[in-house]
C-alpha cells in the first residue's frame, strides 16, 4: 500500500469563526487561510498557517485579525482515500492594521482541531476541520473582564495539493 500524500503540501481553506469573549450576541463571521506543510512520515507532520479573521458581536466589537499558527499534524489513516486528522500548536494573532508591534501586541494563543480528508485523487485532497483557539491573555477584544481568557472556534474547508515523495 503507499500514501497518496506527497511530503509537503500547500493548502487553502475558509470558514467560518465563532467568538466567545467579554462582549455578548455574537455573530457567526468568516476566517481564510493558506498552510504550508511537511509530513515526516504518512503519520507525523508540522504545518505553518497564516490567514485573517474576523471577530464579531451584533453591536459592540467587529474587528479583523491576521495570525500565524505552528501545529504538529496527526494522519491517522494514511493508505486510505478518506482520513480523520488532529493537530495541536501554538500561535499569534494581531489586530489588522496595527502598525506598532509593540503598543498594538501579537497575542500568543494555543489551538487545537480535529477533521476529515478525502484523497480525490493522489496529491489532491479536500478537507473539513473544526477548531478550538485559545488566548494567553484576555485582551483580545480590548476588554479584560471575568475569569476565562478570551477564545473562539473555527470550522473551515479546504483543498490539498501535494508535493514531493509520497511517503512510505
Amino acid at each position: 500500500r503507499e500514501d497518496q500524500r506527497g511530503n509537503w503540501y500547500l493548502g487553502l481553506n475558509g470558514g467560518v469563526n465563532y467568538y466567545d469573549g467579554d462582549y455578548p450576541q455574537t455573530e457567526l463571521s468568516y476566517t481564510a487561510r493558506i498552510n504550508l506543510g511537511y509530513n515526516f512520515d504518512k503519520y507525523l507532520g508540522l504545518s505553518l498557517n497564516a490567514g485573517l479573521a474576523e471577530f464579531k458581536t451584533s453591536t459592540e466589537f467587529n474587528q479583523q485579525f491576521t495570525f500565524a499558527d505552528l501545529n504538529m499534524n496527526y494522519t491517522f489513516l494514511p493508505y486510505d482515500n478518506f482520513s480523520p486528522f488532529g493537530y495541536l500548536g501554538l500561535g499569534v494573532a494581531m489586530e489588522s492594521g496595527a502598525t506598532d508591534y509593540a503598543t498594538d501586541g501579537m497575542l500568543p494563543k494555543v489551538q487545537g482541531g480535529f477533521g476529515f480528508e478525502w484523497m480525490v485523487k493522489p496529491k489532491l485532497g479536500l478537507f473539513v476541520s473544526g477548531e478550538y483557539n485559545y488566548f494567553l491573555s484576555d485582551g483580545m477584544d480590548g476588554v479584560k473582564h471575568g475569569k476565562y481568557y478570551d477564545e473562539y472556534f473555527a470550522g473551515t474547508l479546504g483543498i490539498k495539493f501535494y508535493l514531493g515523495k509520497n511517503n512510505q
